[in-house]
């Protein structure tokens, strides 16, 4: 009696348009392997290389034929190396996984044994009642090389261009001090002198806040903190700034807010933005208010002013990184300050909305969520 496996059985049904649409789908699926640009590698159980595709090549210095057969193995460093097989066994037998379904960022070994950094993303598959892995993985070599002369450009604005401007700031006011010997035009000078290094100065702190929220990691130092107290901290700042451009700065906040875990620091920077923005758009004899209340499981901190207001087209840009109205090119600003405020009020879990009738004003809302347990250091990872 003959006997028949399931696959030539079902084959028997294939009409020859079935057969052809099927001969035409693999070529597609081959056609896509063999031309996208990440690597892509399947293993079996035992770690045996079963696909190596062009961009695996390109990035390994193995051909598919080297490659295949051969164990993962050889594509990684030690540890890694020698670890391997012990990793996917006790993946199998726990089921507790260390990058698949995950992805995370690992070095790789080049057939002429150089390392590299790469991101890898790893999924498992049944086929034919066998279990496989299929690694997609990319080379970032250049990447961190940029991250490299990024950090190395940040160390230098901080060290060679902002100390700098700190001891031309100290001098500045040593001479105005000493007002009594300088004419009227040369105090002029002293204070435009001052007032420009400290806009600057203003500027590079910007600068160097968005780049580190936006490296993709930042440490938040977060500690039990009342609102109340931050809120009274900006609007003493910003007190003397508001009275001398004759705008009214209060403050109201909710009795009883209890504390929540923030890092003081960063919220007080937030608050201090949408505040200092507020003044800038704000003419003289306008208001400003800072309020603060907790309401559904948030902290909302508010900030109102009576100033010129957002038009309504522009509203769904203006925390993009360096975008400025151009309305307000009169009005001094890197373009940076409410891309800050979103990323740093994302960074605690929250959202910043704003309300704006051109005109009118303006009111910027921050949602920060109220948390009690408070992590001494978190390593929060930002998109900007």
């Amino acid at each position: 009696m003959e006997h028949h496996s399931l696959k030539d059985r079902l084959v028997s049904l294939l009409t020859a348009e079935d057969i052809e649409r099927l001969r035409q789908s693999e070529e597609e699926n081959r056609a896509i392997l063999n031309n996208v640009i990440d690597g892509i590698i399947t293993i079996d159980d035992a770690g045996t290389i079963l696909r190596f595709n062009p961009a695996a090549e390109k990035i390994f210095g193995y051909t598919h034929e080297e490659a295949i057969g051969q164990n993962v193995t050889i594509l990684m460093p030690e540890p890694h190396r020698s670890q391997h097989n012990i990793y996917i066994k006790n993946y199998l037998t726990t089921g507790k996984a260390k990058i698949i379904g995950i992805g995370r960022e690992v070095q790789g070994r080049r057939k002429d044994g150089s390392l590299f950094p790469l991101d890898l993303a790893v999924g498992e598959m049944r086929l034919d009642g066998k279990r496989m892995f299929t690694g997609v993985l990319r080379d970032i070599s250049d990447r961190k090389a940029l991250e490299r002369q990024k950090n190395d450009f940040y160390a230098m604005v901080t060290h060679d261009i902002k100390s700098p401007l700190t001891v031309i700031m100290g001098y500045t006011e040593m001479l105005l001090e000493n007002e009594g010997k300088l004419d009227g035009q040369s105090k002029e000078m002293v204070e435009g002198i001052g007032s420009n290094a400290e806009r600057i100065l203003g500027m590079l702190e910007e600068f160097l806040t968005i780049s580190r929220l936006e490296s993709g990691k930042f440490v938040t130092n977060l500690a039990p903190e009342d609102i109340p107290g931050v809120v009274s901290s900006v609007h003493k700042q910003y007190l003397p700034i508001a009275q001398k451009m004759n705008i009214l700065l209060e403050t109201s906040v909710q009795d009883d807010m209890g504390i929540s875990c923030v890092d003081r620091r960063y919220l007080g920077r937030a608050v201090s933005n949408l505040v200092q923005n507020a003044l800038k758009f704000t003419g003289e004899g306008g208001e400003v208010k800072i309020a603060a209340a907790r309401t559904d499981g948030f902290f909302v901190i508010s900030v109102s002013d009576t100033g010129s207001g957002i038009p309504a087209g522009e509203l769904g840009r203006i925390f993009e990184k360096y975008y400025r109205s151009p309305n307000a090119s009169s009005v001094k600003g890197s373009g940076l300050g409410l891309a800050i405020v979103k990323t740093i009020v994302e960074a605690h879990g929250g959202r910043v909305e704003v309300e704006s009738v051109e005109g009118k004003g303006s009111t910027f809302r921050i949602f920060i969520p109220v948390q009690t347990t408070c992590p001494l250091n978190t390593s929060k990872t930002v998109v900007a």
